[in-house]
């Protein structure tokens, strides 16, 4: 499995960044309205690149499903190449500054719950997946302000960077919210029918 992620993970890159900016909007909103006087406008992801280094599966324990579907949990290690850029607008009065944020050298430590749903005939043969997390995730980042020394070892930034990381993977990821990713067009499923057709049969004979 880690050697098929590898494979996949350039081909998969830019649409697992479009659906995480989608799926991460609300939760940041969310934080946002939290902070008084409406200081913090906005936390937007600008630009995401997951980079060339895969995340890694380890031992893995496997429940009977039926038979068109695998659901396993597993521990999962991401040392990766992850690149973010994030625009943040504060609002002091009637000015708003933006601050451009990067995040890179991400390293996670997690439990996941994965189904891969459907399994189908055709190559890669899943047709999607869906990704939990069973409990918060251990992680590291490092947090830069243009081309400033590393934020997060400022005593009073990696408390905030906490809240929000929390936030947004509590409402995308912590189960049963779940992070779903189309391996295949479609799903791997045929496209539903557009139509029926009715046959009435007034007579047989033989």
């Amino acid at each position: 499995m880690n050697t098929i992620l590898a494979t996949l993970w350039p081909y998969y890159n830019a649409a697992v960044g479009k659906i995480a900016v989608k799926e991460a909007a609300k939760p940041l909103a969310d934080v946002c309205a939290k902070v008084p006087a409406g200081i913090l406008q906005a936390i937007d992801i600008e630009a995401l690149d997951l980079g060339t280094k895969a995340l890694a599966i380890g031992g893995i324990k496997a429940y009977s499903t039926k038979d068109d579907s695998c659901v396993f949990e597993a521990p999962i290690q991401w040392g990766s190449d992850l690149r973010v850029r994030i625009g943040v607008r504060l609002k002091f009065g009637p000015f708003v500054m933006h601050l451009p944020l990067e995040v890179a050298g991400v390293q996670v430590r997690a439990v996941a719950r994965i189904a891969l749903t459907p399994l189908v005939e055709e190559l890669p043969c899943l047709g999607g997946a869906e990704v939990s997390l069973l409990e918060q995730p251990y992680y590291d980042l490092t947090l830069r302000l243009g081309t400033s020394a590393d934020l997060m070892r400022l005593p009073f930034v990696k408390p905030a960077v906490d809240a929000v990381v929390r936030k947004v993977v509590a409402d995308m990821l912590l189960y049963p919210n779940k992070f779903s990713l189309e391996l295949m067009p479609g799903g791997g499923l045929p496209p539903p029918p557009l139509g029926m057709v009715e046959v009435t049969i007034h007579s047989v004979t033989d």
